[in-house]
């Protein structure tokens, strides 16, 4: 079974040592990929950093090895996972979960297997390459039960190959590459865009900030729309609508604002509006109707006005504002139909005011 992507497969799939290994002939010719264990040390080699082989794995050409054309077989040790892995420290801890991904440039992982190590597995040090004459190999008469199937055998190859075929290129101190993103200006303004994404999420996302940049936006007139939307939130959260009203007309004065991410900010205020003061004009308007307002969501910007209007009422009706109250109810009389109980109630008050006055 070939594994393209284990990020795609769970855990037990990916270590089963089905899809790994395979078993050889007792009497089958050395084969690339093919595990001896234990290991007869031919030239008494120490292991990588002193640790203790269990085994090697046979990386010479498969070709070569087929037409006898290998005068040398090419190996590399195997080492148990617990003698090279120490799970005490974070850093080998988090480094091994790479190494089993087969991510890590130096380590090639063997899953376990109960001929290598039915626990954790075997480690390949990838850099850890050995040669030795093939008769030296006939003379301990090796006998291979698991060999190592592709992908991985293939991948193992590419990977050690890897290593000797890197070509070095100058480059500067890591410390001067993160002094050169920290200061550099464009980035400094995605980062200030993705910071403002935490205070106005019900706007944009990020897929919106990386539109901008495949378009070539002009990445500080957006984040000036963004810090305005952050300036309209917030004051809409502390109530203080007229503020928000505000930042709205000047994010609608930049000219290049999407109209219906400003419509929503726009109902998002008069929502939050009219909340905040049907219990001030309850006398006028129920809350039932405050209710099938916010529900619809319909003409938001005219019952704000509504609203507004008929919480000034209250003020005015306090200080008994006669002048105020005429005001407001021709006001509401080109707004409002006639015929609205509300309007024809203000009328009333209007006019017991007048008397009592007189």
């Amino acid at each position: 079974m070939a594994i393209c992507n284990p990020d795609e497969i769970d855990l037990q799939t990916y270590l089963n040592k089905e899809n790994y290994y395979c078993k050889t002939k007792t009497d089958s010719v050395l084969h690339q990929g093919d595990i001896i264990i234990p290991f007869n040390n031919i030239r008494n080699v120490e292991g990588f950093k002193g640790k203790k082989i269990i085994g090697i794995i046979i990386i010479t050409n498969q070709c070569d090895l087929e037409q006898n054309k290998a005068k040398f077989l090419t190996f590399i040790p195997i080492y148990r996972v617990l003698g090279m892995i120490n799970f005490g420290n974070n850093e080998e801890r988090n480094s091994f979960k790479e190494i089993v991904k087969q991510n890590h440039l130096r380590f090639f992982y063997l899953p376990p297997h109960p001929y290598i190590d039915d626990k954790l597995g075997g480690l390949i040090y990838k850099e850890n390459i050995m040669t030795e004459k093939r008769e030296g190999f006939k003379e301990t008469q090796v006998s291979p039960k698991i060999r190592l199937k592709s992908p991985f055998i293939d991948s193992l190859s590419s990977k050690v190959a890897e290593i000797f075929n890197r070509i070095p290129v100058l480059h500067p101190e890591d410390s001067e590459i993160e002094r050169w993103i920290e200061t550099n200006e464009e980035i400094q303004k995605i980062k200030q865009l993705e910071d403002l994404l935490t205070k106005t999420s019900d706007l944009f996302t990020k897929a919106d900030i990386h539109q901008w940049i495949d378009n070539n936006d002009n990445l500080e007139d957006r984040f000036k729309l963004m810090e305005i939307y952050s300036q309209t939130i917030r004051h809409i959260k502390l109530n203080e609508f007229e503020k928000a009203q505000e930042y709205i007309g000047e994010a609608r004065g930049l000219g290049f604002e999407d109209k219906s991410r400003l419509y929503n900010l726009e109902k998002k205020l008069y929502i939050k509006e009219i909340k905040s003061l049907k219990s001030d004009v309850s006398d006028f308007i129920p809350n039932s109707t405050i209710k099938k307002w916010l529900k619809e969501k319909i003409n938001l910007e005219k019952k704000v006005i509504i609203v507004r209007k008929y919480y000034q009422a209250q003020k005015y009706i306090k200080d008994e504002n006669i002048n105020g109250l005429i005001t407001l109810f021709k006001d509401l009389n080109e707004i409002e139909d006639s015929s609205e109980e509300r309007l024809e109630k203000l009328v009333e008050i209007i006019k017991e005011i007048q008397t009592g006055a007189v």
